[in-house]
């Protein structure tokens, strides 16, 4: 109890945790990062013709996303309700030189999102957030206000399929017959919520946004403990065999979507 409380304060005042395993740094984390980054900058390119854009990201963590979109030279609004991730962010951003593309803030997102002038935003991006947000219908909506007509929702969501592979590796079939049969329920003693890509596309035209795609993010890959790590862990793969695997991973095909880690849906505002 102790030791936990040393490290709160640590991470809070100090900005600094040697346990914590920064997804910015971490190989396996920026693998799935780079397959975002892919998407993104696609349809970055096809749907603003290389202009710089304003981007709002919510819940950015340290940056992973947030950090490469201002090398890229767009203006980017990162908001992380963790301090320490702020802060983390922050450092990041200064070490890559891009600290005058973009500004990290402490907050709730979509409190910071509800307070935004409408329309404020050219892409809105919010990923592996949502599948813990009971109220995710509202917040896509609120995040679809931000933007201005024509612009980019860009989000994340978890598949069916995922939590199946978890609860058969845990050879928990309780719970496995609970996800076959619901989209959102108490697992493991958290919240939690998936949706196939039909679903996705239904959420996306009732707030008022064209769903342009849906690519899967992470389909024969795992990290750490998860389910999907039992076919291949990226964090005990090589750099090599990384860049065989992304090649595979970022195939764009939606073939795989129900079967990824995330589903990565982008969408235009009507």
């Amino acid at each position: 109890m102790f030791q936990k409380l040393i490290r709160k304060l640590e991470r809070n005042f100090l900005g600094k945790d040697p346990q914590y395993q920064d997804p910015f740094d971490d190989p396996a984390e920026q693998f799935y990062a780079q397959i975002y980054l892919k998407y993104l900058f696609e349809k970055i390119d096809s749907e603003f013709r290389h202009q710089q854009i304003q981007v709002l990201d919510i819940g950015c963590h340290t940056g992973r996303l947030s950090v490469p979109l201002a090398r890229a030279g767009h203006r980017v609004t990162g908001v992380d309700s963790s301090r320490f991730h702020v802060r983390r962010a922050q450092q990041h951003a200064e070490d890559t030189g891009v600290s005058a593309n973009v500004r990290f803030v402490k907050g709730d997102g979509f409190r910071f999102a509800c307070k935004v002038t409408p329309g404020s935003f050219d892409l809105a991006l919010c990923t592996e957030v949502l599948y813990q947000r009971r109220e995710f219908r509202n917040d896509l909506a609120t995040l679809l206000k931000t933007l201005r007509t024509g612009g980019l929702l860009v989000t994340s969501h978890r598949t069916r399929f995922f939590y199946l592979i978890q609860a058969i590796r845990e050879r928990d079939f309780r719970t496995a017959e609970i996800i076959l049969h619901q989209n959102e329920a108490e697992l493991w003693g958290s919240y939690f919520n998936w949706q196939t890509p039909g679903e996705l596309k239904a959420l996306y035209r009732e707030i008022g946004a064209e769903p342009l795609s849906i690519r899967p993010v992470g389909v024969f890959t795992g990290n750490g403990g998860d389910g999907m790590a039992g076919l291949c862990n990226l964090s005990e793969t090589s750099t090599l065999e990384h860049e065989a695997l992304f090649d595979i991973e970022a195939a764009d095909s939606e073939e795989f979507a129900t079967a990824g880690r995330y589903q990565l849906v982008i969408g235009r505002k009507l």
